[in-house]
């Protein structure tokens, strides 16, 4: 899946220089259409925490809310997207590919298409597999129309599986041997579920029952009544088949000029496909917004084929980004979006930066990392709110509240016995990244997590009242020496949205581009600038106090 190497902390976004059989991450957090920035939401609440030589009274806490909003820094700021809005009728590779382009390098302003995947292959040391499966929400009664350039070729269908019967983990899901739909059934020789031209495409699904006026430049689609409201799991097969583990064939041409996109070549990739929710046989009004999945394995078989496709993540608790490609130069590739990229050794705890595998699947991690799970829908365009609701998604994004914040010590009240630590209480009214940095700067001091000085504290907890050990070392793993006001930053994030791209060789333009389109109330709350911003920061503080000798 790919060649070159690559080791840097996610939140450059300088172009990259080759990597191999890396996994990079993104993360993006709180920026309006204050347009393509890696920018998290934070509520941030500071204790203040001593050591002292001997025991001392409980300070009480004190008042002051503010908000920080942290941009993580950037080595280069994107400009607009390239790609024009689609005019496209049908939800798909159109929708990825909404405009004619020269598949050239990125140096000659080209723009390539990448094939959707579906083979048997790991990915992601074993926790993913090589396909893609499409989710679409239906309400019952409703039909779903589909289409590809592999079905009715080769081994190629499309085949569709009612709410609930596929079951298993993202990644590994176990598909009965018996789909509820199949195309290649249902065309029974006939054209019916074939795309077979770039118009076809781009114009969608002709009515189902064919009257003249329905959408006649369209293609013929196989079709689906919903019979229950739900998520319902289409996979597309390429030419080769649902068990095949060879590499496709795509040309990378967007434009569809080249016969190989509708014949064999294939193989394990789908060249263009779509998937289209409508309200009768009759219908050409389409129900966006409904298309959706939990991973894209995608294939351009070379590089120097770039990729400027937009998708639609939503977080779970209600950020909606919309992230270009912006040039991305990969091979074979899988992306998706979660709230912790990727996790330290332990399992649980968020990596913050980029991982190191030793082959395409990204097997065997540097440092025995964890690759943490697609948890966040990406959708091809703006998503629909009853599929949102039906996600158990917020149709309006939920503002991080965190409080209590307090500290309790091995020694009583907040003191504790050097190298002893102690216990972090906090209560937040959402699920998401925590981070407690311990300062050894005083009061107002050094927050950066890295200082091998400081102590970080990081996982993820869901809402309500959490409690955090520490074991009274700093982050170079020494004691924390008898002292007085050490200051304690708590945070938790909102919105906080990861991007890992599983081995994506090249991004000679910087890309991906991150832009948020639903903050909180609809006010971006800072400019397009590098470096953090403190608008509005709450702070709450209290003391913590350790003391020298034992209990």
């Amino acid at each position: 899946m790919g060649e070159g190497r690559r080791d840097q902390y996610f939140w450059t976004m300088s172009p990259w220089p080759p990597l191999a059989y890396g996994m990079s991450e993104h993360l993006s957090a709180y920026d309006k259409p204050c347009r393509d920035a890696y920018l998290y939401h934070v509520m941030r609440k500071d204790v203040i925490m001593a050591i002292i030589a001997r025991r001392a009274a409980r300070h009480p806490a004190r008042a002051t809310l503010r908000w920080l909003w942290i941009i993580l820094s950037l080595a280069y700021l994107l400009g607009p997207a390239t790609l024009a809005v689609s005019t496209a009728y049908a939800e798909g590779s159109g929708s990825l590919y909404p405009s004619n382009a020269a598949c050239n390098p990125n140096s000659q302003g080209g723009a390539c298409r990448a094939n959707l995947e579906w083979r048997t292959n790991p990915a992601a040391n074993g926790t993913l597999v090589r396909r893609t499966l499409l989710k679409v929400y239906a309400n019952a009664n409703e039909y779903i129309l589909m289409g590809s350039s592999a079905s009715g070729v080769g081994q190629g269908n499309i085949v569709v599986y009612d709410p609930g019967v596929v079951t298993g983990t993202v990644g590994s899901e176990n598909l009965p041997a018996s789909p509820n739909f199949n195309c290649v059934t249902q065309a029974s020789g006939s054209n019916r579920g074939k795309i077979v031209s770039r118009r076809e495409e781009l114009t969608g699904p002709q009515s189902i029952s064919g009257n003249p006026i329905g959408n006649p430049r369209g293609y013929v689609p196989c079709y689906y009544q919903a019979p229950a409201t739900g998520i319902y799991d289409v996979a597309m097969y390429g030419t080769d088949g649902p068990n095949s583990s060879a590499d496709g064939g795509p040309t990378g041409d967007i434009n569809l000029s080249d016969p190989s996109n509708f014949d064999t070549t294939q193989g394990s990739s789908v060249a263009a496909w779509d998937v289209t929710v409508r309200d009768s046989k009759t219908s050409t009004t389409n129900l966006t917004g409904r298309l959706f999945t939990d991973y894209l394995a995608l294939f351009t078989a070379d590089n120097g084929r770039p990729v400027t496709s937009t998708v639609y993540p939503v977080t779970t608790d209600g950020y909606l980004y919309r992230v270009n490609l912006n040039g991305l130069d990969p091979n074979g590739f899988i992306t998706y979006g979660n709230s912790a990229g990727f996790y330290n050794s332990d399992g649980q705890t968020p990596l913050y930066h980029d991982v190191i595998g030793q082959d395409g699947s990204v097997s065997s991690p540097d440092g025995n990392v964890k690759f943490a799970p697609p948890t966040y829908p990406l959708f091809f365009s703006t998503p629909d709110s009853a599929t949102l609701t039906s996600l158990g998604i917020p149709l309006t994004p939920t503002v991080p509240v965190v409080s209590a914040v307090d500290f309790t010590g091995n020694a009583g009240g907040n003191s504790s016995v050097i190298g002893a630590g102690g216990t972090f209480t906090y209560t937040s009214n959402i699920t998401g990244t925590y981070q407690i940095i311990i300062s050894r700067g005083g009061r107002g001091g050094d927050f950066d997590p890295t200082n091998p000085a400081n102590r970080v504290l990081r996982g993820i907890r869901s809402a309500g009242a959490q409690t955090v050990i520490w074991d009274g070392k700093d982050n170079s793993g020494a004691n924390f020496p008898v002292g007085n006001n050490y200051p304690i930053s708590a945070t938790v994030h909102a919105g906080e949205y990861h991007f890992p791209l599983l081995d994506a060789e090249n991004s000679t333009k910087g890309g991906p581009s991150f832009t948020l389109l639903n903050p909180p109330n609809g006010v971006c709350p800072f400019g397009n600038t590098k470096g953090p911003s403190t608008n509005n920061v709450f702070a709450f503080r209290a003391v913590l106090r350790v003391i020298g000798g034992e209990i």
